[in-house]
């Protein structure tokens, strides 16, 4: 688990920014699927790596940030989380793909009531 800078505050609420990725050497099933699909419209990819990318908004204490983290977001036994940005390797590309705004995205509703209850605003 890798902790970095955590928080983004353009005002208020803060916005915290949680990565879950596979832990090393755990299949990343994602990533292959997204290779496979890169590999048949031609495109050279040496290795793609999945992660899932949790933006959470309010004032959360450290210690919430880690009961949302580790209680809510990650397996422990099958991935690893950074609060924060996690640093790619030298030479790669990152590519962050989010929902429209506006567009119905029934997990991170649930993602929303979940971190109510965890941290006691649910």
């Amino acid at each position: 688990m890798t902790t970095t800078a955590n928080t983004v505050s353009a005002g208020t609420p803060t916005v915290t920014r949680f990565e879950i990725r596979p832990s090393t050497g755990r299949p990343d099933p994602r990533g292959d699927a997204v290779a496979r699909v890169a590999a048949s419209a031609g495109m050279k990819v040496s290795k793609v790596q999945s992660c899932r990318v949790y933006l959470i908004e309010g004032n959360l204490t450290p210690e919430q940030i880690g009961r949302v983290r580790d209680g809510l977001l990650r397996d422990p036994v099958l991935e690893t989380a950074t609060v924060g940005v996690a640093n790619a390797a030298a030479g790669a590309q990152v590519v962050e793909v989010h929902p429209l705004a506006g567009v119905m995205d029934p997990a991170a509703h649930s993602v929303r009531a979940a971190v109510g209850v965890l941290i006691g605003e649910g």
